[in-house]
């Protein structure tokens, strides 16, 4: 016969209805409350990559309202300068930019006419292979990008709410998160605890390393590319720099992307094909510099994963979420790797066989 349970024990039916019954409540709270959605999601992210700035001062023996307080008027105040630094001259660059783009586009036009034209000359089977572009071109294109610049216009009021509310639930997730995660975890059995603040600390350790390191790397790909054409003399440099920098996570995409945009820029502007020759030099050295210092010092060992995985992941990423998901493929992928490894290993362990001490010392990286 089993044994009774034990007085004050909670049947089991009972705590799965109870648990369904909040799960129920949670979605529709959620539902209530959507709209907060996208400034409560930019809040967190930007907790999530402040929050090792806040950890060291912690660990300096500063109060975490403090250096949460004085970490949001130091970004502020750098917000405030590159408005009033940067801002005129990326709008001057813009302007200048939509200007002159009936020149640089009969320009291009011609250009790749002649071009068209000398390859057939010379290798009459590709008369099939390239198509002869309709006249106007150019300006068709640069029509498809206004208004398509036009559409993300018009959710400006849904950009500037997410802006004016995500800094203050930002600040609070960043100054409450540790109680925040302190409840969740004490919410996991005690069997599963190790486990899960393991599985917990290697997500943290991929994802942020991954995603702190990739905004540093396009950071600097974005102000080697916008000082390089500025000193080359390619219009626009801010603007073609902003550009690499955001193309840049594409991965074996984004360089060429921005490589062509610049190219296309210098052409539009006339230029001869000792400054073409310097652009192509420039993204090149750039590339060489991303590969060998920013990538190691930005992102580390954030990522293991054999190149083969890492293609098939990308290639996996473009067809399920387009650009997003070739960003976002490689540490999705790592993160799976690392969970189903701490899974087995805290399989083992109840089989009792040893495990490894990694997963053993993990804590939550809030708890720390």
């Amino acid at each position: 016969m089993s044994a009774p349970p034990a007085a004050g024990a909670r049947p089991p039916t009972s705590a799965a209805a109870l648990g369904l019954v909040v799960l129920l409540a949670l979605v529709g709270v959620g539902w209530l409350f959507r709209g907060l959605f996208l400034p409560l999601l930019a809040a967190a992210l930007g907790a999530y990559f402040a929050h090792p700035i806040v950890a060291r001062a912690q660990e300096r023996g500063i109060r975490r309202s403090v250096a949460v307080a004085a970490l949001f008027v130091v970004a502020t105040a750098a917000l405030v300068v590159t408005v009033i630094v940067v801002a005129p001259a990326v709008e001057r660059q813009a302007r200048e930019l939509v200007r002159e783009a009936p020149a640089f586009g009969e320009r291009l036009e011609t250009l790749a006419a002649a071009a068209r034209r000398s390859l057939v000359a010379r290798l009459p089977w590709l008369a099939h292979q390239l198509p002869e572009l309709a006249p106007g071109w150019p300006e068709r294109l640069l029509a498809d990008q206004q208004r398509h610049a036009a559409t993300v216009a018009s959710g400006a009021g849904t950009v500037l709410f997410v802006l004016l509310l995500a800094p203050i639930f930002g600040f609070f997730l960043l100054r409450d998160g540790g109680r925040l995660l302190d409840g969740m975890v004490r919410l996991v059995p005690p069997r599963h605890i190790e486990t899960s603040v393991a599985i917990w600390c290697e997500i943290d350790r991929i994802i942020g390393r991954y995603l702190r390191g990739l905004v540093i790397e396009s950071l600097g790909v974005a102000v080697l590319a916008a000082a390089g054409l500025w000193a080359l003399g390619v219009p626009a440099p801010m603007l073609l720099g902003a550009f690499a920098g955001m193309v840049n996570p594409l991965p074996y995409v984004g360089v060429l992307l921005s490589l062509a945009v610049a190219l296309a820029t210098a052409l539009g502007a006339g230029m001869g094909p000792d400054v073409l020759l310097a652009v192509v030099g420039l993204f090149v050295v750039i590339r060489l510099v991303d590969d060998f210092v920013l990538i190691p010092l930005a992102l580390g060992g954030s990522v293991h994963l054999h190149p083969a995985l890492v293609i098939a992941a990308i290639l996996a990423g473009e067809q399920t979420l387009g650009v997003l998901g070739m960003v976002l493929a490689v540490p999705l992928v790592t993160v799976v790797k690392e969970v189903v490894r701490l899974l087995l290993e805290s399989a083992a362990a109840r089989r009792g066989r040893p495990r490894a001490a990694r997963a053993t010392t993990a804590v939550a990286p809030y708890l720390c």
